[in-house]
């Protein structure tokens, strides 16, 4: 009996898979580009100099190129990868930013070596599961980088505050991070934002942590992400913006989108979130959902 069920695909072509994603990406980006009010996640990717001569344009012709297995694009792509895998190794080490020693970079630049050998695109579902991994990598890598910077102000966002004034574990965690950075002179103003009573339970434990009130914003209608860069923006100026680190990639996302001048600095855990697996998980679908919908 003839067997005609499709050959396995070869291991070369799976190993190509988190480039054609990576293309993939690329070209979707420029898609939405036309919508108004969108902004682009490509230089999360391939952060290109800014003033560079087609800038914009070049993320959309590196999938194309990719796609095409372009022998001189993709090696153009790899180059820029690893030129910043470089650059965030080189800060890493002077104490500029702290974070995982691997970078988003680093794994972009060793994607894109198979596509160089690998003439035949990989299969659609290995594409989308690479999608899934890219998304992955990113809210993992970039939220466990700590940008502290001076600014402006510092934004805390919310989490859970239980009824009778306690903070949850999140919410504790959250807020003496902001604290120590206002202690060590990051910014003048602390800003708790968060839905019902999270930005006065965040507000008791600064006081008592001997900030003075005369340094503290509330604001009460930071129900979401959205709504907390939205006050932000307001208000205007550069931000240090804290939260968990896989809350960290969205917030960085939405305030490019909105123009906000604004770094991310991870939350410290003395102890891991016992959900965390479901927070990340949860959170490449909302960076996703966001990506999509929210202008």
């Amino acid at each position: 009996m003839t067997d005609l069920s499709p050959p396995p695909p070869r291991p070369g072509r799976l190993w190509a898979s988190l480039a054609d994603a990576v293309a993939v990406f690329l070209l979707l980006d420029a898609a939405l580009g036309v919508l108004p009010g969108h902004g682009s996640i490509a230089f999360v990717f391939f952060h290109l100099p800014r003033g560079l001569p087609l800038r914009e344009a070049l993320p959309a012709a590196l999938g194309v190129g990719v796609l095409l297995r372009c022998r001189p694009a993709i090696a153009a792509g790899l180059a820029v990868a690893a030129g910043n895998a470089v650059t965030y190794a080189s800060l890493r080490a002077a104490g500029a930013v702290a974070g995982w020693p691997v970078s988003l970079s680093a794994l972009l630049a060793m994607a894109l070596v198979p596509p160089l050998f690998v003439r035949r695109r990989a299969p659609a579902g290995a594409v989308v599961a690479a999608m899934g991994l890219l998304v992955l990598a990113h809210v993992l890598t970039f939220g466990h980088t700590d940008y502290r910077r001076p600014a402006d102000a510092i934004v805390v966002f919310g989490a859970r505050a239980y009824a009778d004034g306690t903070p949850s574990q999140a919410l504790r965690d959250r807020t003496r991070t902001g604290i120590e950075l206002y202690r060590q002179g990051y910014a003048d103003e602390l800003i708790f934002s968060g839905g019902g009573s999270e930005p006065a339970v965040m507000r008791t434990l600064a006081l008592r942590h001997g900030v003075p009130d005369a340094a503290i914003v509330l604001d009460p209608h930071g129900v979401n992400t959205a709504a907390t860069l939205r006050f932000v923006r307001a208000r205007g100026g550069a931000v240090l913006a804290v939260s968990h680190s896989f809350h960290n990639a969205r917030i960085k996302m939405l305030a490019e989108r909105l123009g906000i001048d604004l770094a991310t600095v991870p939350a410290h855990e003395p102890v891991p979130l016992t959900a965390e697996p479901y927070y990340v998980a949860r959170e490449c679908a909302a960076i996703a959902a966001y990506y999509l919908t929210v202008r």
